[in-house]
């Protein structure tokens, strides 16, 4: 963590964005150990409206970084101006408060962008939105699958009854956390470009399969608290391979850097190594 103490920064992925169009927004704060501060406020930037994505916190030399990431919303058809955000550090022992202030931004607002339909409507938050171009697409396999639908159910009336009583009783197996997370590293794999975009899912694929296979808090552990919990619970080996992955995550992510192929590749079979070797009994 670089700069002084007590930090806040604010990085929009656009500064001209479509009026109801969600888009990138990043809240970095910055703070002293020995300080508290309080959850970011739900109105810190109004009247952006923000929908949280992820958020990680980091512990290096005495200072706690967290990242905060958002989808971003302005509904307005002019320029915004955003009043400076703010936190409160407290002393965890008492004394002098800190208010970490950042700066004023200005966004750029217009009814569309220059791909987009200016008549369409607003994209709420939470909404999803398709681009125009995947509809057809999406409503052939909307008619498959109706058509799928419809096979299925009139050979299931066509069967005995004593079949259908068996199969209705038959239990869906639920697929496992450690499952899921291989599943989510395969398909990564196929984009291992070393960027934040891989960084970021490699990191929160670890997180979330930690979370289901010991019911911990993650998400919220900066790296070095969730891999000395690890190995508490699994040993040094397990331990040793989830923080060779995550210290690689956050070279990407709090130094801006981009990893090496055979970097990106190692980080991942290491990652892959700690879900397999910790998977017994995974819920």
């Amino acid at each position: 963590i670089g700069g002084p103490e007590f930090a806040l920064r604010v990085e929009l992925g656009a500064t001209a964005v479509a009026s109801g169009r969600a888009f990138s927004l990043r809240i970095v704060r910055v703070w002293r150990d020995d300080h508290v501060v309080d959850p970011l406020p739900a109105k810190a930037l109004a009247p952006l409206q923000l929908r949280p994505l992820r958020s990680e916190r980091r512990s290096v030399g005495g200072r706690t970084e967290e990242t905060l990431d958002f989808a971003a919303y302005a509904f307005s058809r002019a320029p915004l101006q955003i009043a400076a955000p703010v936190f409160v550090a407290t002393p965890r022992g008492g004394g002098p408060v800190r208010n970490v202030t950042g700066v004023p931004l200005a966004l750029q607002v217009e009814p569309a962008l220059a791909d987009a339909d200016a008549t369409s409507p607003a994209e709420l938050p939470g909404d999803l939105v398709l681009p125009e171009r995947s509809r057809a697409p999406l409503l052939a396999w909307a008619a498959l699958a109706a058509l799928a639908m419809a096979a299925l159910w009139r050979w299931w009336w066509t069967q005995p009854r004593a079949v259908r009583t068996v199969a209705a009783r038959a239990p869906e197996l639920p697929r496992s956390a450690a499952a899921q997370a291989l599943a989510r590293l395969a398909a990564l794999r196929a984009h291992a470009t070393g960027d934040l975009a891989f960084a970021t899912e490699l990191v929160q694929t670890l997180r979330d399969y930690a979370r289901a296979r010991w019911a911990v808090a993650a998400t919220e552990r900066t790296s070095e608290e969730l891999t000395r919990e690890v190995e508490a619970r699994a040993g040094a080996s397990a331990s040793a391979d989830l923080q060779r992955a995550l210290a690689a995550s956050d070279l990407v992510k709090f130094a801006r850097a981009a990893l090496a192929p055979a970097q990106a590749e190692a980080a991942l079979a290491a990652g892959e190594e700690f879900v397999r070797a910790t998977a017994e009994a995974a819920p």
